[in-house]
């Protein structure tokens, strides 16, 4: 009940604080895109004003996560407001209180297991609690596709990550003790600070889509240093963590919150893993996979006077591609009306 009031209090100050709300659409022809806007400002002197000051442009620590040919891309870079902290804190104690409740009433527990969990679960919300009162949220994170093979890696801020990592050891040390828990390995490597773990997971016969993409394993990486928190995902994702956390030891200014995805090379992953496809199914993907531009899909927050906009934008072959594929779809249906 004090979350949920607390939560309605800060949406009810939220209305009364703002001064408008705008939604435009434009088509950009010199810049061969599409974009559709969602503006809010706030009533000047307010504190949706000022906590809007909070969403301006920042440096990243993690430029490294966000190379230019990955697939799928995003980050949220920003100062955490002060006012909302409190609801932050009472929230994540709650859920303390809950996840704790449920440990005790879970049979499948022993004494021991039932502490040390508990354990694990106090110090990462405590390391969450001051990564907030530090005052800025830094992190990012992609996918690339190499072929039919799917990497992703992310990394993010944290304060005392060692005390982070001491939690995910004994958690990974309590998984490998269950019966048919995956192959886990704790310090399998360290780089630039960063101590790394890992887990294998052997994919099920018969899964041959899960195959094409992971291997015949699912390979997990964590890691976890004095200043932040890592992953990653897919064949040969260690070396691209590493390689990601040389790439950001240059700072990079970015918008506050940005997700990108560019549709050929979702399109061309998504032709390489999919069964059999009709003539006309395979002709479609050929055709989109095969244009060429600015093919990117976005969603940007951005500051603005007193406020902030959120963006969807839509550049020239990512029209291109749902042209295409509202036409190749109307063409099937056309051809079969009755989806046989």
């Amino acid at each position: 009940r004090q979350v949920t009031q607390a939560q309605m209090e800060q949406l009810m100050t939220m209305i009364n604080e703002i001064d408008s709300l705008t939604i435009g659409l434009s088509i950009d022809r010199a810049a061969k895109n599409v974009h559709l806007d969602f503006a809010v400002t706030a009533v000047e002197g307010s504190n949706l004003a000022r906590q809007s000051a909070n969403l301006a442009d920042m440096e990243t620590a993690f430029s490294g996560f966000l190379p230019e040919d990955a697939a799928i891309s995003m980050n949220i870079t920003q100062k955490v407001a002060e006012e909302d902290l409190a609801s932050t804190e009472l929230l994540l104690q709650s859920l303390v209180t809950n996840a704790a409740t449920e440990l005790d009433n879970d049979p499948g527990l022993d004494s021991a297991q039932r502490a040390a969990l508990k354990k694990v679960l106090e110090d990462s919300i405590m390391v969450l609690t001051d990564t907030l009162k530090a005052g800025k949220i830094d992190g990012a994170a992609s996918v690339s596709f190499e072929g039919s093979k799917l990497v992703a890696v992310g990394g993010i801020k944290v304060v005392d990550g060692k005390k982070l990592d001491a939690a995910l050891q004994e958690v990974l040390r309590l998984a490998a003790e269950e019966p048919g828990a995956p192959s886990i390995k704790l310090n399998v490597d360290t780089h630039k600070g960063v101590s790394f773990h890992s887990l294998s997971v052997a994919v099920p016969p018969g899964v041959s889509e899960i195959e094409q993409v992971f291997g015949e394993s699912l390979e997990v990486v964590l890691g976890a240093s004095d200043t932040g928190l890592y992953f990653g995902v897919g064949q040969n994702s260690l070396a691209t963590v590493k390689t990601a956390i040389d790439a950001s030891s240059e700072g990079k200014i970015v918008p506050t919150m940005q997700l990108s995805m560019s549709v050929t090379k979702l399109v061309a992953f998504a032709a390489g893993i999919a069964p059999d496809l009709p003539p006309e199914g395979s002709q479609l993907i050929q055709k989109i996979a095969g244009l060429t531009g600015d093919d990117k899909i976005s969603i940007t927050a951005e500051p603005i006077p007193n406020g902030s906009r959120v963006r969807i934008q839509l550049d020239e072959v990512a029209i291109q591609a749902i042209g295409l594929a509202g036409q190749g779809a109307l063409s099937l249906q056309q051809a079969d009306p009755f989806g046989f």
